[in-house]
């Protein structure tokens, strides 16, 4: 509850929870990859099962596409709104 109060206060309530989430998933993938690679992986380091593991350049390509995506949806949005604002309707 304490750390609930303080991210409240500071005005980072969902930043705060999307930052914890982010590190429990981190977490989750982590132990869930070395599972794996004991049970299932004999001929890599732990390390070259990472390495190969990740996803391709253009995926994390396409990530960051869709970040900026959003951001202009939202700017747009909002100078939709704006329009409206300037028309009297609220």
């Amino acid at each position: 509850m304490p750390l609930l109060n303080q991210l409240l206060q500071a005005g980072r309530f969902s930043g705060g929870i999307d930052d914890l989430i982010a590190l429990r998933n981190e977490e989750l993938e982590e132990r869930t990859a070395w599972e794996y690679y004991l049970h299932r992986i004999f001929d890599q380091s732990f390390e070259e099962f990472r390495e190969q593991a990740k996803p391709p350049q253009e995926l994390q390509n396409l990530q960051q596409y869709d970040s900026r995506y959003v951001e202009t949806t939202i700017e747009k949005s909002k100078g939709i709104l704006q329009k409206f604002k300037g028309k009297g309707v609220s």
